[in-house]
């Protein structure tokens, strides 16, 4: 509002601070524009619609009338209900972060307005993957062509060989040839391997980092689990250190030394810390007391 008492700014996409008596411009006024801006793109008309006094007082009173397309995705929904808030401090508290909640939509990450679940997540992680996923299968059943052809070439250039001396050296040939695509094939599996180890361990960090303390046995138990398979795929120190240090966490000395032996230069705290925690007796579940527990806390 100008010093004359005018309105400056379009109705319909002014944040309700900015229509007050000495309102001023502030990051979240800006984020409330954009919000009303994206709404416009999706639905065709602004959040609010009437006469310049109707849009003025019923976007005081946050009286936000629109409705989306069905289409519309909830984490969109969700975006643009946060940067429309009528408190300034509930909505984004800049526009970079507006805009980085939409890109993550876009890239098919969950965003931060719609506070998704685990479950939620998990699938987003699916769906970012699912070309990988094709890429793997289709790769696996051409091998499998390729080794059925490479045995049934083997085959015909024996029996090519009993008639003709050069028909078995073209079959030979065509033989190791085919020896060349197969074991090409095999370094692609095993580069695809490798990278699927490291997917799992990342997925299991995640559970470990990012959701630990919202169920701590749960998540701990599946970031364990993705290590494990990690392992069964390819064994590599970095795979054996991370399952040594969920074990630590789980106060399984035994196995986590075992693990973090394996693991070569990598939590050399935890690593000499086991030996001494191995003796040392635990309770009915399993656990050091809590005397012996603070005691490793201040070693490690």
């Amino acid at each position: 509002m100008s010093l004359a008492g005018e309105i400056r700014g379009t109705p319909g996409f002014m944040a309700p601070e900015q229509i007050k008596k000495a309102g001023h411009k502030t990051p979240q006024t800006d984020v409330y524009a954009l919000g009303a801006i994206l709404c416009t793109i999706l639905t065709g008309q602004a959040p609010i619609e009437g006469d310049t006094e109707t849009v003025l007082n019923k976007t005081m009173e946050g009286n936000l009338i629109y409705i989306l397309p069905a289409s519309t995705p909830q984490s969109i929904k969700a975006v643009i209900s946060k940067a429309l808030s009528l408190k300034p401090e509930m909505r984004y508290s800049s526009v970079e972060l507006l805009r980085a909640d939409v890109h993550k939509y876009l890239t098919g990450y969950a965003t931060e307005a719609e506070e998704a679940s685990a479950f939620t997540q998990l699938k987003l992680l699916y769906y970012r993957n699912k070309s990988l996923s094709l890429t793997c299968f289709a790769f696996i059943t051409l091998s499998l062509i390729t080794t059925a052809f490479f045995i049934q070439s083997l085959n015909k250039s024996r029996i090519a060989a009993e008639t003709a001396k050069m028909q078995a050296i073209k079959d030979r040939q065509t033989a190791e040839n085919n020896l060349k695509l197969y074991l090409q094939g095999q370094q692609k599996i095993a580069r695809m391997s490798n990278f699927r180890s490291t997917e799992l361990l990342k997925e299991g960090r995640i559970y470990r980092n990012d959701f630990f303390f919202e169920d701590p046995i749960k998540f701990l138990e599946a970031a364990l689990e993705k290590t494990n398979k990690a392992l069964r795929i390819n064994e590599n120190p970095e795979a054996y250190a991370d399952k040594g240090y969920l074990l630590f966490i789980k106060q399984n000395f035994t196995a986590a030394q075992k693990a973090l032996s394996k693991s070569l230069s990598k939590n050399k705290d935890l690593k000499i810390s086991c030996p001494d925690l191995i003796d040392i007796p635990q309770n009915a579940n399993n656990l050091l007391s809590i005397e012996d527990f603070n005691q490793m806390i201040q070693k490690t």
